[in-house]
C-alpha cells in the first residue's frame, strides 16, 4: 500500500524517471486511524460547592477543549465515595464547553458527598478532580 502511494506521488512529478522506482523525492507518510489523545486536549476542572442546605446544593466546573475535540455531554457527578462517577448521582449541562453551574439533589442532611466534574468524548469519560462538602444538618 505505501509502495502504491509512492507511485501515484511520483507519477504525478513533472519530470521523467529513468526507472520506474526510483525516488524523486523522499516522503515519509503514516496513516493513523482511530488514535487520539484528548487527555491533552481537554482540561475539566471541579468548583468549590455552594448553596448547601440540608438536601440541596450547588456544583459545577468548566471544561474547555480545543476545536478537534468533541465533547458529547458534560456535568457533574456525585456520591458518598471520593471516586464517584456518572453512574452514581449525575447532572447533565449539554454539549459542548463551558462555566456551568447545576443542583445537586436528592441529598441526605449531615452526609458528605463527593463531586466531580466530568467530560464525555467519543474516548470515553474525563473527570476532575473530586471536591468534598457536606450537607447541613436538620
Amino acid at each position: 500500500m505505501v509502495n502504491k502511494i509512492a507511485k501515484t506521488l511520483y507519477h504525478d512529478q513533472s519530470y521523467p524517471r529513468q526507472y520506474p522506482d526510483e525516488r524523486i523525492n523522499g516522503f515519509s507518510v503514516r496513516c493513523v486511524r482511530g488514535e487520539t489523545d484528548n487527555a491533552g486536549k481537554l482540561t475539566v476542572t471541579t468548583t468549590p460547592i455552594s448553596g448547601i442546605s440540608t438536601t440541596y446544593a450547588l456544583g459545577g466546573g468548566k471544561v474547555t477543549g480545543d476545536r478537534e475535540t468533541t465533547i458529547y455531554s458534560y456535568g457533574v457527578c456525585w456520591s458518598r465515595n471520593p471516586n464517584t462517577t456518572i453512574a452514581n448521582f449525575a447532572s447533565d449541562a449539554g454539549p459542548g464547553t463551558g462555566i456551568f453551574t447545576l443542583n445537586l439533589r436528592p441529598l441526605t442532611p449531615n452526609t458528605v458527598y463527593y463531586v466531580r466534574a466530568y467530560a464525555r468524548t467519543r474516548d470515553g469519560i474525563i473527570y476532575g478532580e473530586s471536591v468534598r462538602f457536606k450537607t447541613d444538618p436538620y
